[in-house]
């Protein structure tokens, strides 16, 4: 008995102790002897779980003592009031001795609030916002925090201009009111980023890195037309062949027929079919037979749209709010806002019943009815029935169609043959398409079975090596079809294949790897984001930087051109390559002998003979002599094979090979309409011009002057 009494006795001390020292620090604060009390608070905060980090918060959150912190005083209070629930009435009841209460506590946790809000909201410094944010989850200023960092987020992604900017802002802040703007901005300056050197393989990397960029449409038609640049059979040939899922693929083919029909008759036609089986538009080549001697320009008059021959003799009447051309025979028209088909009979073959529709192709169209896609033929019959969000056009025999939030396929039978329930997915290429579930990629095959694993965080279609870059956590390696890596995900970039090699870089160095992913090429160079770009081979060499200057290298890493240049052309060999010193352009042979000096702006690689130049922004051509054959006056230079199609004071005309005017430079708009006719538009007339005979079509005579 005597021992339980000792034990109440000493347990009573105990809490008379405790209550004690409470009761102390709170004098001592009173008294503003801030160093005695904040011993006192700190001893009690695991037992006193409300007064003690009260108390602690009032010395940190008062600025007349050396332990003023708000962040401090914040993180106490916010304890305090945290812990007030789990008191009991007596406890609360000791406490408001010290005028503790919940309202005490809540108005001086919102008092410190106000405080950090007020200096954070002045700074105007966008990691003292963040901190504000994670600090203080419970403020009821945190929507005014929160559009305050998204504000100063935008504001610093605007000053660094830069896509990685604009990506991470979005990334970080995808709710901001500024991420439609941020979007826009980022996809613009990622395509100019990636496509600053203006050359084909950067547009080619461009598209398959980012092929849901709204700029994909335009890179696209810089691949097709620099590798069609010089408008010969071959070259298109080459074009539909290496670029299968190019949307100029048809109208290379086209391009090709025309070359191909020397005298487009029925004979040559046949020739054709022989020499091209795999030509993708039989039924228009028969259609073509009878048609052959006749070709169907759209014209316009009084408003309205039709048909004009090559001798300008009305076909089909105008009376269409637009026309496009012909296609597979058909072409697209529109009236009172609805769309259809006709042939170039004039006569209605798809009634003009639709809302919005896409020329045929392989005999079918994709039409849209009540803002929902789907598929006709010919005979108007639905293939695929209306009522998607998204159809895309066949490649391997399989389109991609969409609803709200899948996708799938469908075949040439408007059957869905691979079901809509993928995150994203891709056209097929080669039997694979990239498709994309929970974030991560991966490929399937046109069963829709997986034949890459979904599991990489980026990953590119299979280049024509067989070989794709793909990306795990933040590193990056190659695999080929078989899902074997063949490049260890060691990399923190890899540049695309070109002449067989790919630029690989690690540690701040960068090297090249062969097909088979062997090391080939040790620079030991410095890497820059940029020699993704300029490090990749063009033919044989490519351009290595070193101290800010520019250099050629071959394909065994031999420096055959030293690094003393702002900037250097295409070199291949040549005895003409443009390089950049001082500011100014000019022209060095291998040998490093100045053939024409530098004076130029800008100056771009010879094309045979000649060679485009920049004087005061302003376009001239020379000859490998230096001589100039058409001075700096023009505010562009088209090369073609006709001639020269040229601009200046926002007009343009065409000269021919000798540099003679044969078209005046009186139009808005100047373009090839087909392989020998130009359209030409000025203001509200438009016409056509056949180079081959040099004769004007639809135009008078007074819209010629």
């Amino acid at each position: 008995m005597r021992k339980i009494q000792i034990f109440i006795y000493f347990g009573l001390l105990a809490i008379t102790l405790q209550s004690c020292k409470i009761n102390n620090a709170f004098e001592a604060l009173e008294v503003y002897n801030y160093f005695k009390a904040k011993k006192l608070f700190e001893k009690k905060v695991d037992n006193k779980i409300v007064a003690a980090p009260y108390g602690l918060s009032l010395i940190y959150g008062r600025n007349d003592n050396p332990f003023y912190n708000l962040d401090s005083a914040y993180k106490f209070i916010y304890m305090a009031d945290s812990n007030w629930a789990k008191l009991n009435d007596k406890q609360k009841e000791k406490l408001q001795k010290h005028k503790v209460d919940s309202l005490s506590v809540q108005n001086w946790k919102d008092s410190i609030d106000v405080k950090r809000f007020e200096i954070v909201n002045k700074a105007k410094e966008l990691n003292l916002v963040i901190q504000y944010i994670q600090k203080h989850p419970q403020s009821i200023r945190l929507p005014q925090a929160i559009r305050l960092r998204d504000s100063l987020a935008f504001v610093k992604a605007n000053k660094e201009n830069t896509s990685l900017a604009f990506e991470e802002f979005l990334q970080n802040y995808p709710n901001a009111e500024e991420a439609l703007v941020a979007q826009n901005r980022y996809e613009k300056l990622l395509f100019e980023e990636k496509t600053v050197s203006n050359q084909l393989e950067d547009y080619r990397t461009f598209v398959e890195e980012h092929p849901q960029s709204p700029f994909v449409g335009e890179a696209q038609d810089s691949i097709y037309f620099k590798s069609t640049a010089s408008r010969t059979i071959e070259a298109y040939y080459s074009f539909i062949n290496q670029n299968p899922d190019n949307p100029h693929v048809n109208e290379a083919w086209r391009k090709l027929y025309e070359l191909y029909m020397i005298n487009y008759s029925p004979e040559r036609i046949a020739e054709f079919r022989i020499d091209y089986p795999d030509y993708p538009f039989v039924d228009e080549l028969m259609m073509d037979i009878e048609l052959a001697r006749k070709t169907f320009l759209p014209f316009k008059s009084d408003g309205a749209w039709g048909f004009i021959d090559l001798e300008g003799n009305v076909m089909i009447e105008p009376q269409f709010q637009s026309v496009e051309n012909f296609n597979e025979g058909l072409a697209l028209v529109v009236k009172e806002g609805k769309v259809g088909f006709i042939d170039k009979s004039g006569q209605v073959v798809v009634p003009l019943i639709y809302e919005d529709a896409e020329s045929f192709q392989s005999s079918l169209a994709i039409v849209a009815k009540d803002d929902y896609y789907g598929i006709i033929d010919r005979t108007n019959k639905v293939i695929l029935p209306l009522e998607y969000d998204f159809v895309g056009h066949f490649y391997d025999g399989l389109a991609l169609v969409a609803n709200d939030t899948a996708y799938g396929y469908t075949n040439k039978s408007g059957e869905i043959v691979i079901p809509i329930t993928l995150d994203y997915a891709g056209d097929f290429q080669n039997g694979l398409a990239l498709v994309e579930q929970n974030s991560l990629k991966g490929f399937i095959n046109t069963q829709g079975r997986v034949v890459v694993p979904i599991e990489y965080k980026w990953l590119e279609p299979f280049q024509q090596n067989g070989l794709a870059r793909a990306k795990k956590d933040s590193l990056f390696g190659l695999i080929n079809q078989q899902s074997t890596v063949v490049l260890p995900f060691d990399y923190d970039a890899i540049g695309e294949f070109s002449n067989n090699l790919a630029l690989v870089t690690k540690k701040g160095k960068y090297a090249y790897v062969n097909d088979s992913a062997q090391l080939k090429i040790e620079t030991n160079f410095n890497f820059r984001r940029d020699a993704l770009n300029w490090g990749k081979f063009e033919g044989n060499y490519a351009k290595y930087m070193l101290k800010e200057k520019f250099g050629i290298i071959d394909t065994s890493g031999k420096r055959v051109f030293p690094a003393i240049f702002e900037n250097i052309g295409s070199y291949n060999d040549s005895n003409y390559i443009a390089v950049k010193k001082n500011g100014k352009w000019g022209y060095t042979n291998q040998e490093l002998s100045l053939v024409i000096p530098y004076q130029y702006d800008f100056a771009e690689s010879f094309v045979d003979t000649l060679a485009k130049v920049k004087l005061e922004n302003y376009w001239g051509l020379i000859d490998k002599e230096g001589e100039q054959l058409l001075e700096n006056e023009f505010d562009d230079i088209q090369i073609t094979s006709f001639g020269f199609i040229v601009e200046k004071d926002d007009l343009k005309g065409v000269l021919n090979p000798l540099f003679q005017e044969t078209i005046p430079l009186i139009y808005d708009k100047i373009e090839l309409f087909s392989e020998d006719i130009l359209l030409l538009e000025k203001g509200e007339s438009l016409g056509y011009y056949k180079i081959s005979e040099a004769k004007y079509i639809g135009i008078d005579s007074g819209d010629k002057k």
